[in-house]
C-alpha cells in the first residue's frame, strides 16, 4: 500500500479548491444572467445597471482568486501579486456597492480608498 505524501495531499486539496472555486465562478455568471434578465423584463435602469456591475464584478474578484490558487500550486513566482489583485478588485467591488447603497458614508468610502491605495502600493513593491 502506497503511503500518502505531502505533496499528494496537497495536490488534492489544490484541486477541490479550484473545483469550489469554479463552481462559484459559474454559479455566480448564471445567477449574474438572472438578474439582468429579470431586471431587463421589470424595465429597471438601475437595477440593471447595479447588477451587471456588482455582478462583473464579484466575477472579477473570483477569478483572481481562482489565478491566484492556481499559481500558488502549481508554484509560480508571483501569487503574490495575484492575490493583492483579488484583494483590489474585491475592495473596488465594495465602493461601488457602497456608492450604490442609500445610505454611503464619507468615512466608509475614504477608509475602502485608503485600502486600495495601501494596495496598489503593495503590489508594486511586489512587483518590482
Amino acid at each position: 500500500m502506497r503511503r500518502i505524501g505531502d505533496r499528494d495531499l496537497i495536490k488534492f486539496i489544490g484541486y477541490i479548491i479550484r473545483i469550489i472555486l469554479l463552481l462559484g465562478i459559474f454559479s455566480q455568471m448564471a445567477l449574474s444572467a438572472y438578474q439582468i434578465m429579470t431586471d431587463l423584463i421589470k424595465l429597471s435602469l438601475i437595477d440593471l445597471i447595479s447588477s451587471t456591475i456588482i455582478g462583473s464584478l464579484l466575477i472579477l474578484v473570483l477569478l483572481e482568486l481562482y489565478i491566484a490558487v492556481n499559481s500558488y500550486l502549481t508554484g509560480k513566482e508571483r501569487s503574490i501579486v495575484n492575490v493583492i489583485d483579488a484583494g483590489i478588485s474585491f475592495i473596488v467591488r465594495e465602493i461601488i456597492l457602497e456608492l450604490f447603497s442609500t445610505n454611503s458614508n464619507v468615512t466608509d468610502l475614504l477608509m475602502l480608498a485608503g485600502i486600495v491605495g495601501i494596495l496598489t502600493f503593495s503590489r508594486f513593491l511586489a512587483s518590482r
